[in-house]
């Protein structure tokens, strides 16, 4: 939840001071890699991810595209585009099993990284219409692959829209 609100500093001094005391290597590693990328520290970031992988940690369709953009990001453009398709395909897949504002939002995610404009609009609106839970809706503001975008009219245009639908639909947020 520190994370979604954009506190990393403190989410990393809260991850350091329960993976001190309790051995949850695979939980610590995800999270820090999470984090890290957040903050920008891609070295650290594909540190923590190696460390993830290495004590079994199992990578899903979303945590693909947070690897993706950590490839993207330290110049293996190849490998990043590669793992963005496989994951958009299996996202779009699920999207027509079953309709959710977090597979709208992994695939809005997909298309601001990749500067798709109208992708990432189309995505993100059916995401906030079926609304966000968890506070993602102020995570927008943080996550790493909106970065590009959060001078971007667009951009701005569609957060504010979301963040007021949040203050007249208790439902959202």
């Amino acid at each position: 939840m520190l994370r979604a609100q954009g506190k990393f500093t403190e989410a990393k001094n809260f991850l350091d001071s329960i993976c001190a005391v309790k051995e949850c290597d695979h939980d610590c590693n995800y999270w820090k890699f999470n984090i890290n990328l957040s903050l920008g520290d891609i070295e650290q970031a594909e540190r923590y991810y190696r460390l993830f992988i290495e004590v079994g940690g199992i990578p899903n369709v979303f945590d693909s595209i947070s690897r993706a953009y950590l490839y993207k990001e330290s110049g293996n453009e190849k490998e990043a585009l590669s793992i963005f398709n496989r994951s958009r395909k299996s996202l779009e897949i699920q999207l027509s099993e079953n309709k959710t504002w977090w597979l709208y939002f992994n695939l809005s995610r997909i298309h601001a990284i990749l500067m798709r404009k109208l992708w990432l609009s189309n995505y993100l609106s059916k995401a906030a219409q079926l609304g966000f839970y968890e506070g993602y809706n102020d995570y927008l503001l943080f996550d790493p692959a909106f970065k590009n975008l959060r001078d971007d009219p667009e951009f701005i245009t569609i957060i504010k829209q979301i963040h007021e639908e949040k203050e007249t639909s208790p439902g959202i947020g």
